[in-house]
């Protein structure tokens, strides 16, 4: 399987270490990530990214909203499905083969499917899908001290329906999916977004927030357990955003 991973020029440590972690598991390409540094209000504006100046987002929410965008136009513009990927991604070795058993299983027409989510927050699945609904909660510490024995564990994975997750650490979309995703979430605006699984509203501060909004309205699904994870380490993050908990209402 060919993954593209989003990675800032400037970022050449997180690179080294994202390809070192992960040698061998599939075929990665990487995507340049985009640099909210540099980016303008007007320009964006007039690309229709954002429709006002938002609140919420810092440089570097919008530069990673930006270059998931920008995966979503050229996925949008093909004929096959793009897996997709932050350069903090940690991948099962099993990952190649037990992700392509998991998209044999999906309908013909999936939009997006998650293969992994921050664990700082919820995931809010349908365990029967259309008819049973659970919202999961887990403990993020010493995700570090057990990577590797993630990486090298073997499981049977399963496809749950999605409504809801944040993050966006890796995920395949399908063009009919990027299609959608364009159209429904951008242009980004300040918009206060209902997230049931926490029950509450967020005010939109990131690409994962808003695509919460939209992820009951198309063809979801969600790898369980798990095929790739994150620590979510927000000491070395470039998008150091606010952080949505799953422990408060």
């Amino acid at each position: 399987m060919v993954v593209f991973y989003l990675n800032l020029e400037r970022r050449k440590d997180r690179r080294e270490r994202f390809l070192a972690t992960n040698a061998t598991i599939a075929r990665f390409h990487r995507w340049e990530a985009v640099d909210g540094a540099s980016l303008r209000n007007e320009d964006l504006r007039r690309a229709g990214v954002i429709a006002e100046p938002l609140k919420a987002y810092t440089p570097g929410a919008l530069g990673c909203a930006l270059s998931h965008k920008r995966l979503w136009d050229h996925c949008a513009c093909g004929e096959a499905a793009v897996t997709v990927c932050e350069d903090d991604a940690i991948f099962n070795r099993h990952f190649s083969r037990q992700a392509a058993v998991v998209l044999a299983r999906l309908p013909a027409d999936w939009d997006i499917v998650l293969w992994g989510w921050n664990f700082d927050s919820i995931l809010h699945v349908e365990v029967i899908e259309g008819i049973k609904q659970t919202v999961m909660h887990f403990d993020p510490s010493k995700l570090a001290e057990r990577a590797g024995e993630f990486q090298e564990r073997t499981y049977e994975v399963l496809p749950m329906r999605l409504i809801g997750a944040f993050g966006a650490v890796c995920y395949s979309l399908s063009p009919m999916g990027a299609r959608s995703l364009q159209q429904r979430c951008f242009p980004l605006k300040n918009e206060t977004i209902a997230i049931p699984g926490m029950g509450r509203e967020l005010l939109n501060f990131g690409i994962d927030c808003v695509m919460n909004k939209h992820y009951p309205g198309l063809r979801s699904y969600v790898a369980f357990p798990p095929l790739v994870w994150t620590e979510n380490d927000k000491t070395i993050s470039d998008v150091s955003g606010p952080v949505p908990r799953s422990s408060s209402p």
